[in-house]
């Protein structure tokens, strides 16, 4: 028996895999609402608030020679800033996306009725 996948069912397994990743852990409210306004500011203000803590942390390390972190932890430093970014991205295009399918949901209901 070929336990080795096709090429085609291990993409459509890692696409299923990514697809069911939770990450409610990273918004601010177990009760998150992906069609509320607020709900977006306060999941854009936490990653914004995590992401400046993270760049405050870093300054402080330029302001005495003799307390610099290493170079492995000031590039995960820098990566989790960059990371804080990018989930911000991923917010705002949850939301957008939300948005869009909702409108669309109800213009195909529109149509029905």
């Amino acid at each position: 028996m070929n336990t080795q996948q096709t090429i085609p069912a291990q993409t459509e397994q890692h696409q299923t895999t990514r697809l069911n990743i939770d990450f409610s852990h990273r918004m601010p409210s177990p009760f998150f609402d992906i069609h509320c306004p607020h709900n977006l500011a306060a999941a854009v203000n936490q990653s914004i608030d995590r992401a400046t803590g993270i760049l405050h942390m870093l300054a402080g390390q330029y302001a005495e020679e003799d307390c610099r972190l290493n170079n492995g932890i000031m590039y995960n430093v820098i990566m989790a800033a960059i990371r804080e970014t990018e989930d911000v991205n991923s917010i705002v295009n949850a939301f957008s996306d939300a948005a869009i399918l909702k409108d669309a949901k109800q213009a195909k209901q529109n149509q029905q009725a």
